[in-house]
């Protein structure tokens, strides 16, 4: 048996007790690992990612884009240890697949967005895309 965790909206920092989904990165049924961004939360002062606790299976979604939530509101239900059903040729086949083409695309520079008042620097805390891997208009590719 799989245990069902709920996934909440972390600490935002000093006094900021509420937000709204910015972004729902991940939907039922979807494999996540440890660590994996699930959704994204804006306030006035900051973006926070709601991350996974666990590798598993997104089991259902609690909130939608737009949502105000607070700190500790469940944002999903994640099947903890389990995986997504397998799809022909498996995740690995489908990368091999798509990486040439990756290759051969445009490529393009992408800058550090404008982080807010008087920040000017910042850590990269995660990388959402590996060299290679093909990304659309507006995809999160670090955080």
């Amino acid at each position: 048996t799989h245990l069902a965790t709920q996934v909440e909206v972390p600490p935002m920092g000093d006094s900021i007790t509420e937000g709204s989904i910015a972004a729902v990165l991940k939907a039922p049924g979807d494999s996540v690992a440890v660590d994996e961004v699930i959704a994204q939360i804006e306030t006035d002062k900051v973006t926070i990612d709601v991350r996974a606790p666990a590798a598993g299976v997104v089991k259902d979604i609690l909130v939608a884009e737009g949502d105000s939530v607070n700190v500790g509101q469940a944002v999903c239900t994640l099947e903890e240890g389990a995986a997504a059903p397998a799809k022909k040729g498996g995740k690995k086949a489908a990368a091999k697949e798509t990486a040439p083409a990756a290759a051969t695309g445009p490529t393009a520079d992408i800058e550090v967005p404008q982080m807010g008042d008087s920040i000017t620097e910042g850590a990269i805390a995660a990388l959402v895309k590996q060299p290679g891997e093909t990304c659309a208009v507006d995809e999160v590719i670090a955080q």
